[in-house]
């Protein structure tokens, strides 16, 4: 589809054009609203680079707001935390276009590869008051897997622009809860508003119902990630494919690939490449298919192993039968 293509390519040019545009649009949608906007950092990424980030230093010292996710297993200093913004002060319209600076420099294909997170989550809208918000947003983190408590680490955007492609509409609005509008910037560098379609009142309940499926998916999101880095990277001189799009195509490609008992990491990683330099269902090509079902039915080797002799014209075949 011609509306998800992408043409952002991470230059310092391009990253200061599109933080011009997201600042604006942040701005605007705040003072239209006359309300703060709280700014979600996670303050565990500033840890585990081990280094001082001038950025943070300069909004710790604010009135922040801790967001208590897993206080059993974490310490403070390690949770996600909430700055309320009044876009109506100078000081804090320069906090803002800083931290979306952050944020489009945190997403360089070539930073994510080498671990190094994204501090900066997002620009939250929300009526309530800004401790209870901080409260909700802890409690929902925390969710049950297997009778055990598992940290959703669904304030990354990393994880977020996952979890929308594979929690249904009441699953979203049970995570946002009270929150209007959740935004902020995907990977390609692209300004993600998230309206919630709730009516949004904080809830007594937390759990998000997740399935097994969903589990499997969830725990998918690294796989995707490194993915779609990799395709960003071959691709950014072209256009390319969003995020969302390609996020929920290695969702149902992925599902196939464990249908073939595929669990290796990079056996995942080159499935999801398969779908995306080949074509989204290029394991339904007869060819590899029946590739495919022999080894499902023999040694079940590897995914790279049974790939390894295909040939560069075999799979240009296979580009152009699934184009058809």
């Amino acid at each position: 589809m011609k509306e998800s293509l992408i043409t952002y390519d991470y230059s310092l040019q391009t990253m200061q054009k599109q933080g011009d545009y997201i600042g604006e649009k942040i701005f605007n949608h705040f003072r239209a609203l006359n309300r703060n906007c709280i700014l979600m950092i996670d303050a565990a990424i500033i840890r585990l680079r081990s280094k001082n980030s001038p950025f943070y230093n300069q909004i710790i010292n604010r009135n922040i707001v801790r967001v208590p996710v897993a206080t059993r297993y974490l310490s403070s200093e390690f949770e996600p935390c909430l700055v309320s913004l009044d876009l109506s002060l100078p000081e804090d319209c320069k906090i803002l276009n800083e931290s979306i600076i952050q944020a489009l420099k945190e997403i360089e294909p070539n930073e994510i590869l080498l671990g190094k997170g994204r501090m900066v989550c997002g620009w939250l809208s929300c009526e309530e008051n800004i401790v209870n918000l901080a409260d909700y947003l802890g409690k929902v983190a925390i969710q049950q897997h297997d009778g055990k408590d598992v940290l959703l680490r669904y304030y990354d955007p990393a994880i977020m622009i996952s979890l929308l492609s594979i929690l249904d509409d009441w699953q979203q609005r049970r995570l946002l809860g009270p929150i209007e509008v959740w935004s902020f910037i995907d990977g390609d560098g692209q300004f993600i508003n998230k309206i919630n379609q709730s009516n949004n009142q904080v809830r007594l309940s937390y759990t998000l119902s997740l399935s097994a499926d969903n589990w499997r998916d969830i725990n998918f999101a690294g796989i995707k990630n490194r993915v779609i880095c990799n395709y960003r990277l071959a691709n950014l001189s072209r256009e390319r494919c969003s995020e969302p799009t390609v996020f929920k195509l290695l969702q149902q490609s992925l599902k196939r690939a464990v249908l073939y008992t595929f669990s290796d990491q990079e056996d995942l990683i080159k499935w999801g490449e398969c779908s995306i330099n080949v074509a989204p269902e290029f394991y339904n090509h007869s060819f590899i298919k029946n590739l495919l079902e022999l080894n499902k039915l023999s040694e079940k080797g590897k995914f790279t192993q049974i790939i390894s002799h295909v040939t560069e014209q075999q799979w240009n075949e296979i580009r152009v039968e699934r184009e058809r």
